[in-house]
């Protein structure tokens, strides 16, 4: 009996022993997995026969403006957390925020690459738009995908309204009901996240990445944004068959003083490209150039399109140098913008405030 018990005892250890190994073997397999790089989206595959404009940033610490501008964000968010801020001794203190440091900048760095895009397409009236905003996280890889299966968990036994959670073909939409808002609507797939505030706008991104259609004809965006240097990290194009021009500017420009004259000429325009690089010294160096009818309407207004961007561009905080010319049926505006981190700064000022 002695011996039975003895053996159940020994068998009971090397089943525990066996589940503890299983136990380890599986924490490390979902590790791995977690841990896995998937690979940056290629923005141009979201593109359909409606885009009405497009804009693709790729960051990279191999390029050396990024890694500057980087670095200058990390070292404003360090100065933050000045020492003196603990109970610690001095000496202690310094000791732990150098270890503290050094894991931080290994974190914030592991963001990196970064594909960030932006995409316009119809809406249903005339002047109506709809925006599409893509975030690539190459390192995040499979992160994000836990991160989407414990969202669809989650909302899908939730029965609030403020956040739902819409099976659509491979993906799960969650749509957040903001308050005096539209709904914001987002979706992840990989290692990639998207975002919009139309819902028919989410589906249709998703047809595009499960079924491209490859038998489309070619939008007119696709023709600009081909005229942009393909050896720039940021590039971009908008059309103007609808008058989108003038509505995206009107959103992004600090003022417009005659509405109606920069509309007139605006709709003259057949579409923009857009180009640019982070410089050394953190500053973005960018070149618009504005389609026009032909050399003679490029000519005449040259130095109005000039204007109206630097006017647009008034943000305080940043500095902007410019220079414009026509060329042909083509007016350049070339620009250095800097001041991001200044910016940032004002921006954490009115949080403060507000809060």
């Amino acid at each position: 009996m002695a011996g039975r018990g003895k053996k159940f005892l020994i068998g009971c250890g090397v089943a525990c022993g066996a589940l503890f190994l299983l136990a380890i073997v599986l924490m490390v397999s979902f590790y791995s997995w977690l841990s896995r790089p998937g690979e940056l989206l290629k923005p141009e595959s979201l593109l359909s026969s409606d885009t009405l404009g497009f804009v693709e940033w790729t960051l990279t610490l191999e390029d050396p403006g990024t890694r500057r501008f980087v670095d200058s964000l990390y070292e404003r968010n360090q100065a933050q957390n000045s020492p003196g801020q603990t109970p610690l001794p001095p000496a202690l203190e310094k000791l732990l925020m150098g270890w503290q440091g050094k894991r931080n900048r290994k974190s914030f760095e592991q963001l990196f690459p970064v594909s960030i895009a932006w995409f316009l397409r119809a809406g249903e009236g005339p002047e109506e738009d709809r925006h599409l905003f893509s975030l690539s996280l190459e390192k995040a890889g499979n992160r994000l995908v836990f991160t989407d299966w414990i969202m669809g968990l989650t909302l899908g036994l939730s029965q609030q309204r403020q956040a739902q959670k819409i099976p659509y073909k491979e993906e799960n939409l969650y749509r957040f009901n903001l308050p005096g808002q539209d709904p914001l609507v987002v979706f992840i797939r990989g290692n990639d996240l998207f975002f919009t505030y139309d819902l028919d706008t989410a589906r249709r991104a998703v047809d595009q990445l499960v079924t491209p259609d490859s038998s489309r004809e070619r939008s007119a965006v696709e023709d600009l944004f081909a005229r942009a240097p393909v050896n720039q990290p940021l590039r971009g194009a908008l059309s103007n068959g609808r008058g989108e021009i003038f509505r995206t500017w009107e959103k992004l420009a600090v003022q417009i003083k005659d509405r109606d004259a920069v509309r007139q000429w605006t709709d003259a325009l057949q579409g923009v490209t857009l180009s640019g690089e982070l410089t050394e010294d953190g500053k973005l160096l960018g070149k618009l150039e504005l389609h026009c009818p032909d050399a003679g309407w490029a000519s005449s207004h040259a130095d109005a399109a000039l204007q109206l961007f630097v006017a647009g561009l008034d943000y305080e905080g940043l500095d902007l140098e410019t220079q414009g010319q026509a060329d042909g049926d083509r007016i350049h505006i070339e620009f250095q913008l800097g001041g991001f981190v200044k910016l940032l700064e004002q921006l954490d000022g009115v949080t403060g405030e507000l809060n």
